[in-house]
């Protein structure tokens, strides 16, 4: 399924063909040497294995994954043997995010009580919480607060209590 090579360098590198377009693929491994390549080799036989079959990768091949980061990580997904990570984005830098992409549309009126709704927000949801894991029930939780509760929705002409 996959072969190891190596270049003139010394650095290796596994071939594998592609069961879905059937065209042969070629991953450069940052190693230099062939234990550490034919460990990878056999990863990525699993890789391509649970990818054919559409079942988990052995338990092995999915703890190696976990804890692989750098170039091999980003290569294995390029060449489509791994999903894109989602983003690790915290609810902070979201925030921060928003604000800033904002901050021309804000008057000056509207800064102080949104900075304040920002510091209830981080006082119920840990600002370090990776966005992804911001669940709906933490959302309810917020809007049932007597502070969101009594909040002013105004718009131009009108304000609702």
């Amino acid at each position: 399924m996959a072969s190891i090579s190596k270049d003139p360098s010394g650095k290796y590198w596994v071939q594998f063909e592609d069961s879905v377009s059937g065209q042969r693929k070629t991953l450069r491994l940052p190693c230099r040497d062939k234990k550490t390549a034919e460990g990878v080799r056999v990863h990525i036989e699993q890789l391509l294995l649970a990818k054919m079959t559409g079942m988990p990768p052995p338990p092995a091949t999915a703890a190696w994954l976990a804890n692989l980061v750098g170039p091999l990580k980003t290569r294995l997904v390029r060449v489509g043997l791994v999903d894109q990570p989602k983003s690790d984005l915290t609810l902070r830098q979201f925030v921060a995010d928003h604000l800033r992409l904002r901050e021309h549309e804000l008057k000056p009126g509207t800064k102080k009580p949104l900075r304040l709704a920002i510091t209830d927000l981080f006082w119920h949801v840990d600002p370090g919480t990776p966005l992804r894991q911001v669940s709906p029930m933490q959302a309810d939780r917020l809007r049932q607060n007597p502070i969101f509760q009594n909040a002013t929705i105004c718009s131009t002409n009108s304000c609702i209590h």
